[in-house]
């Protein structure tokens, strides 16, 4: 039987320069809304979500290149913001379980993820050390109970400075998503429609992360598998 790495990492591995960073920020949606069934799923999602995450976090720790350049950082909104992990080496971060509840500040929680990823890449730079451009993972499965729209735009503008890269995942059902879209100018939403879909997510993502000039998530989410 295939261990959880092996189903996880399976990407052929490429020559990559093992000094430049590779920062990752998770932003996810814990509302309460996330303590529901999927048409698709057997459990909530918000199960489903710390599952895949924890799966993500000990694949990279244990893949001796991803271990080397991922930098991780979670953020949650649910009722407030919250700094679950800062910025750090992979194998630093520790992940507790997620619980879902209240309203979806998904504005003030990417403000935040932003403001991060600046204090990131200015260490970087002060250190002299190279890196990939950030990717930002913003999931959520809800509209904005926010007024997320000045951090949409801010957001969309370091999008187009090359400045940040965003994935914008929709895993609800209705006619939400098109906020998601407001964050995210190059690349529509891709909405997660089956387990296996949602399975296949977060692989690439651990792929990515030690394989980035390959980047296995990016060609995954424009459907280039």
């Amino acid at each position: 039987m295939a261990s959880k790495f092996d189903l996880f990492g399976d990407f052929e591995p490429v020559k990559i320069n093992s000094s430049m960073k590779f920062p990752l920020i998770l932003v996810l949606d814990v509302s309460g809304s996330m303590t529901q069934r999927t048409p698709y799923g057997r459990k909530p999602k918000i199960t489903e979500l710390n599952e895949k995450v924890q799966i993500l976090l000990e694949f990279v720790k244990a893949d001796p290149k991803a271990s080397q350049i991922t930098d991780i950082a979670i953020v949650t909104f649910g009722g407030e913001v919250q700094v679950q992990a800062p910025f750090d080496n992979v194998k630093n971060v520790k992940f507790k379980p997620l619980r879902a509840y209240s309203s979806t500040p998904m504005g003030s929680a990417v403000n935040v993820a932003l403001d991060m990823v600046n204090r990131r890449k200015k260490y970087y730079l002060d250190n002299g050390i190279e890196f990939y451009r950030p990717r930002i993972f913003l999931m959520s499965d809800g509209a904005a109970t926010d007024q997320y729209e000045q951090a949409a735009k801010r957001c969309s503008n370091m999008v187009n400075n090359r400045e940040v890269k965003m994935y914008p995942i929709w895993i609800g059902e209705g006619e939400y998503d098109y906020i998601l879209k407001d964050f995210s100018p190059e690349l529509e939403p891709k909405t997660i429609k089956s387990d296996q879909m949602y399975f296949e997510m977060f692989r690439s993502l651990s792929g990515s992360t030690s394989n980035p000039d390959d980047d296995p998530f990016d060609r995954w989410f424009k459907d280039e598998f």
